[in-house]
This record gives structure tokens, C-alpha cells and sequence, in this order.
């Protein structure tokens, strides 16, 4: 098998059987836990208020600092830190739920351990 590369340069190049892994191994999974997450958060009606509490305290944070910064520093969020942010919206017992905070601590410790801490706002020039 080739190596697969997630740029459209590449995409647009793929193969028959390349785009059907694609779907299956990656967009089925992340559909089907994107529907049971939303369905669990419908069946319990304060977990709404709460994402969306953490979610406006996040991106505030976020559009602050970056907006106190000025035009001087750039934005860049790296991988380990969606992990990061995101493990607050996951934090309620469902077997689901779990192998998807799982996931999300182990992309937060690879980030960290494998490529570093590296700033999150970045010096323009």
C-alpha cells in the first residue's frame, strides 16, 4: 500500500481502495461517535449547558489573550493542546465516552512527550 498523505494535492490522486479505507477506518468512527455523543448529551439535559460553559470559557480564554498579544503574536494550536481542551467536554462515565477520553489524553501526552510544550501564541516574523 502507498503512503497516504492527508493533503488535498495527494487526496485528489488517491485510489479506489485508498478513499474506501479512508471512509471506513476514519469517517464512519468519527461519525459514530460524534452521533452517540451528541445522543448522550441530548438524554442528559444538563451536560448542554455545561459544554457549552466550558466551550465559552475556552474560546474566551483563547480570543483574550490572543486579542491582548496584538498583531505582534500568531495563534497556533497544536494537537496535544485540542486534546487538552477537550477533556473537560468528555468527562462523564459511558463506555463510549471513555475509549474517547482515553484517546484524548493519549493525544495530549504524545504531543507533549514526543514533539514538546511548545508555546501556543508565536512571535510574527
Amino acid at each position: 500500500m502507498t503512503k497516504i498523505h492527508f493533503s488535498w494535492v495527494y487526496m485528489k490522486k488517491w485510489s479506489f481502495n485508498i478513499w474506501a479505507f479512508f471512509i471506513f477506518f476514519i469517517v464512519t468512527p468519527v461519525a459514530y461517535i460524534t452521533y452517540n455523543i451528541f445522543s448522550l448529551y441530548i438524554q442528559l439535559d444538563g451536560m448542554a449547558f455545561y459544554v457549552l460553559k466550558i466551550l465559552v470559557i475556552e474560546i474566551g480564554f483563547f480570543s483574550i489573550v490572543t486579542l491582548l498579544l496584538g498583531s505582534n503574536y500568531q495563534l497556533y494550536i497544536h494537537h496535544y493542546m485540542i486534546g487538552l481542551c477537550s477533556i473537560p467536554l468528555v468527562s462523564y462515565q459511558k463506555p463510549l465516552i471513555s475509549l474517547l477520553n482515553a484517546f484524548l489524553v493519549g493525544m495530549m501526552i504524545e504531543g507533549g512527550s514526543r514533539w514538546g510544550y511548545d508555546p501556543t501564541w508565536y512571535p510574527v516574523g
